[in-house]
């Protein structure tokens, strides 16, 4: 969706309908549309939902059309599950300044095994982005019912409305975001 300022947002939902509903299928479309950006834009993808490390040790993005009969875990989820690797080359795959925003279960694991995937931190410092997750490898990301989300989401957005900028900077810097939420 287009917005003021040259911004264009995309908001998957689990009870959307149509191309908003987070499918697989409309997850990675809306990746793939990031190819399009240039070296002026930033990249902003936040995904807040059900994510795990499977046997392999590998991470998993676990989107609304999965189906597993048999118990939640990433080995049965057949070819509805998106491997990190798919998240993060399409991240890649456009210009600019890139932003990674995951509030998920075992959301560390994205870059803990470095046979698979230990390229992150390795990939955020020459591909210019910055990833946040809410939990380590074996961790759990924590959700309030009193706030509707996640901590995790909680803090981000209270930093990006303002609370993590530095008194006198109209700016929300990255390491000033990460101490934030860190610290909340």
């Amino acid at each position: 969706t287009r917005h003021a300022e040259g911004v264009e947002m995309r908001v998957l939902t689990s009870d959307g309908t149509g191309a908003n509903k987070a499918t697989r299928a409309n997850i990675l479309a809306a990746l793939d549309s990031l190819k399009t950006t240039g070296i002026n834009d930033t990249i902003a993808v936040f995904f807040a939902g059900h994510g795990e490390r499977g046997a392999d040790g590998k991470y998993y993005v676990l989107p609304t059309d999965i189906t597993r009969p048999g118990g939640f875990s990433a080995a049965g989820g057949g070819d509805k599950i998106i491997e990190w690797s798919e998240v993060q080359s399409r991240v890649l795959a456009g210009d600019g300044r890139r932003r990674i925003f995951l509030d998920s279960c075992q959301a560390g694991a994205v870059g803990a095994a470095r046979a698979y995937n230990g390229r992150l931190v390795e990939d955020a410092q020459y591909e210019n982005f910055v990833a946040f997750m809410a939990a380590g490898p074996n961790q759990f990301a924590l959700e309030r019912g009193d706030i509707g989300q996640g901590l995790f989401t909680h803090a981000i957005t209270e930093g990006l409305k303002g609370a993590a900028q530095r008194p006198g900077d109209d700016l929300v810097r990255v390491l000033r975001l990460g101490a934030f939420v860190a610290e909340r």
